[in-house]
């Protein structure tokens, strides 16, 4: 699915909750409720190009349309949540505070063969964070992402093999402290 298409916004808007009527999707004044609620300028959207995301999306199984009498609903399966849960982590950024507390935290992993994807996956996410890579795998941080850390580990189901450390001093620190633009 493209980054950001019609479908990605419907599965994002489903993930705050809604229960979306797909008559209110596709008929009359509600389509430009909908379109509102996508959050993007759809001068040129069309209702078909609506009902092409809604049938490509329940083809992939991540909505499943639902009816009830003469309405139909669209729900978001479990695929449908897993979905979400990618997206968050295409937008993950770990917090910065203003102050620096002077602590490190490191991030270390062995994660086995077997899980190579979920590995590779960790390391991308956390590269792409802000994480800066130590070494093969292990991450620095200046502020406390543990949280963070959890829930990317938690999506790829490698918990266990993923380790937290907090450290007061760290060999290379200067190269770090220019990397995170810390001027103490």
């Amino acid at each position: 699915m493209r980054k950001n298409s019609i479908g990605k916004e419907i599965i994002l808007i489903l993930a705050a909750g809604s229960v979306l009527s797909l008559a209110a999707i596709l008929s009359g004044p509600n389509v430009l409720k909908i379109i509102k609620a996508l959050k993007r300028d759809y001068n040129r959207l069309s209702k078909q190009k609506i009902k092409d995301a809604i049938r490509q999306l329940e083809r992939k199984k991540i909505i499943e349309l639902q009816k009830d009498g003469y309405e139909t609903y669209i729900k978001l399966t479990k695929d449908g949540q897993r979905q979400i849960l990618k997206y968050k982590l295409d937008e993950l950024k770990f917090g910065r505070v203003k102050k620096w507390d002077g602590k490190w935290r490191i991030i270390v992993f062995d994660i086995p063969e077997k899980f190579r994807k979920a590995r590779q996956a960790v390391s991308f996410t956390l590269r792409k964070a802000g994480a800066y890579q130590f070494q093969k795998s292990v991450f620095v941080y200046p502020d406390d992402c543990e949280d963070d850390i959890r829930f990317v580990a938690g999506i790829y189901g490698v918990r266990p093999f993923v380790k937290f450390i907090e450290a007061g001093r760290i060999d290379n620190e200067p190269i770090l402290k220019r990397h995170f633009e810390i001027y103490v």
